[in-house]
């Protein structure tokens, strides 16, 4: 798969994670950092070369992995079964923050590549 692919992917991803924030307790700041990765991943879409500074993704991935390493020691003392991928229950939160670690980790990871590749494709860099 080509770079384009895997961003349009995880374009889909973060916009339908923000969207789906909605329904949880508490929505607003999850939806406004995958809105925020979206928005970034987007431009990097359209304009790799002008897709803004190697910053804003940096900013956001570092908002992200920070977040997630505040959920780590609940996810490494509760580690979820293979039911994070099968259920939706409320009644087991350690399936709902393993869920929102690995969505943090994968937006960190993602900034993090966006920037590399900005700073790669920069006329500068």
């Amino acid at each position: 798969m080509t770079f384009k692919t895997i961003n349009i992917v995880m374009i889909l991803f973060m916009g339908l994670s923000a969207v789906i924030q909605f329904n949880d307790p508490d929505p607003i700041r999850w939806a406004l950092l995958y809105a925020a990765a979206t928005v970034l991943a987007i431009m990097h879409w359209r304009n790799p070369l002008h897709a803004g500074s190697t910053v804003a993704p940096i900013i956001v991935g570092l908002i992200a992995i920070g977040w997630g390493l505040l959920l780590l020691p609940n996810v490494l003392e509760r580690p979820p079964s293979m039911r994070i991928f099968e259920s939706m229950d409320p009644d087991f939160p350690e399936i709902e923050e393993a869920r929102e670690f690995i969505g943090l980790l994968m937006v960190g990871v993602w900034m993090g590549v966006l920037s590399w590749r900005s700073r790669k494709s920069s006329p500068a860099g």
